[in-house]
């Protein structure tokens, strides 16, 4: 709660020596992310969930589909009722843009079209009527980004928090 971060920097607060591991780290990113979320959008009147699993919203399905279908989970799913609204958020430990094969900076394809499932994915749902946001949120240093396009009505966010600050 008191937005402390683990470094290497002395200093008169001790802590267990992190790991160094990149699945760690992404953990911890990803947990991070979804406290704060839990403390602070609640008092705005979110309802944050961390690790909610999404269904797919099947109108017909041969018999092997239920096994064969991937399934979807959320980092972090907010939702507020009184707005109509829920975002999907998922987080990324790695750098939010790379060489495209046709120029020099793209959003990794991969990780656009999973969010494009997650928001699409709950059109037809009982609650339809919520406007779906989907963010991709990665860790930055000194640097910041957010950029947003709504593709067939849903809002899609490309952003950075910057870990210097």
């Amino acid at each position: 709660m008191d937005m402390k971060l683990p470094s290497e920097q002395g200093g008169d607060q001790l802590s267990f020596e992190p790991s160094r591991d990149e699945r760690w780290l992404r953990v911890l990113f990803e947990k991070a992310v979804a406290g704060f979320y839990r403390v602070y959008a609640e008092s705005a009147g979110w309802k944050a969930t961390p690790g909610k699993w999404l269904n797919w919203q099947v109108q017909e399905q041969s018999t092997q589909i239920p096994d064969l279908l991937p399934k979807m989970k959320t980092d972090i799913f907010l939702e507020n009722t009184k707005l109509g609204r829920r975002i999907i958020i998922d987080t990324k430990f790695n750098e939010i843009t790379v060489k495209g094969r046709y120029r020099d900076r793209s959003f990794r394809s991969g990780y656009v079209y999973q969010m494009y499932a997650y928001t699409k994915s709950q059109h037809g749902s009982s609650d339809d009527s919520f406007m779906t946001e989907g963010i991709l949120l990665h860790p930055a240093f000194g640097e910041s980004c957010d950029e947003s396009v709504v593709i067939q009505g849903d809002r899609y966010r490309f952003m950075t928090v910057d870990l210097m600050e």
